[in-house]
């Protein structure tokens, strides 16, 4: 089961006010829309909550730069389920420089981009999916790989038009319907992500203000320049990760919130970003800690390695609740086992 992230951080800087909208566009709309139109969800790599004998089942591969989603296509496969309830929150910290999120963002879009090559094909032939589901999942792996590079046609075909002689008729009813609908997704987008918002991102207004003018005029490009993901799909990034996904990665930045952690040096809690650096000698090593109520298990599992966090990995349950309430000590233990580690 896939909960609620908030960002707890937003008010450090601009970039992290713009990611703390993201998530709640993420979080509170793009997840339950998922599971409500395509019939299936993912887990999208913290707060997540599982039956222990299905995460044993299905583990985390430590050579797939997005564990979370190969995890989540793996489960998939294996006829789990997984579903999103955005009632169930967690709290983490937000990338708060450029150099921060370019790195998060390109390493997960490498990420999509190995999981998209490894499941999508596999996936679309397994019969126990139906037919709205594998709609889905050819959006979700294959479209979104696509469309940057499809995209970009439309350039080469202006040009050869305009140098061929042709008259552009920017009426026809096709181009109007379609240029109407992309202009219209990103703020519809932002608005649905504000009145589904949690009160406490939802209360600084003026941020999903900034974040819809930074969409349109920035982040959309800035965010394709690095690097798939569950985000919008992000042309430039996604074509680089592409090219890198081509050879073999040597190395990975730590990419997110460690460098921006509150000056009492706490996290909010381990299962709540990908937050690790990555520790010289400490390639496969883990550090786990389980916390179980019979069939209910909220964990966390640390690679460290590729600037990887804790991450969860939720599978079908029926969730009550208070299923996670009792495990602040647990968690104030791994965190502090991880920062040792580190």
């Amino acid at each position: 089961m896939q909960g609620h992230c908030l960002v707890r951080n937003g008010e450090d800087s601009f970039l992290a006010r713009m990611v703390a909208v993201e998530f709640e566009s993420i979080y509170s709309v793009s997840h339950p829309g998922r599971y409500l139109r395509d019939q299936f969800g993912i887990f999208g790599g913290s707060n997540g909550y599982w039956r222990t004998e299905a995460l044993h089942l299905t583990r985390m591969r430590g050579s797939m730069l997005t564990e979370d989603i190969d995890a989540s296509m793996r489960l998939l496969e294996a006829e789990g389920i997984i579903g999103s309830d955005p009632t169930l929150i967690s709290r983490e910290l937000a990338t708060t420089t450029a150099r921060q999120i370019w790195n998060q963002r390109l390493r997960w879009a490498q990420g999509w981009f190995q999981v998209s090559m490894r499941h999508v094909f596999k996936m679309l032939r397994m019969p126990h999916f139906s037919v709205r589901q594998k709609l889905g999942i050819f959006n979700l792996l294959l479209q979104r790989e696509a469309y940057p590079w499809i995209s970009l046609q439309i350039f080469p075909l202006v040009a050869f038009w305009i140098y061929r002689g042709d008259v552009l008729d920017w009426t026809v009813p096709i181009f109007l319907a379609t240029t109407i609908f992309t202009a219209t997704v990103g703020p519809g987008q932002v608005g649905f992500a504000y009145r589904l918002a949690h009160p406490d991102i939802k209360k600084h207004r003026s941020w999903f203000w900034q974040y819809l003018f930074f969409l349109l005029l920035i982040y959309t490009e800035a965010k394709t320049s690095s690097a798939g993901s569950p985000r919008p799909t992000s042309h430039g990034r996604d074509q680089l990760a592409g090219y890198a996904a081509l050879g073999r990665p040597r190395g990975w930045r730590p990419d997110d919130s460690l460098a921006g952690r509150n000056p009492a040096g706490k996290r909010a809690c381990p299962a709540s970003a990908r937050s690790a650096a990555r520790a010289p000698g400490s390639r496969d090593r883990d550090v786990r800690a389980e916390a179980s109520d019979d069939h209910l298990s909220t964990s966390t599992s640390e690679t460290i390695r590729a600037g990887r966090g804790p991450f969860g990995h939720p599978v079908r349950l029926e969730l009550l609740p208070t299923a996670s309430a009792g495990l602040g000590d647990t968690f104030e233990q791994l965190e502090q086992t991880a920062m040792g580690v580190l």
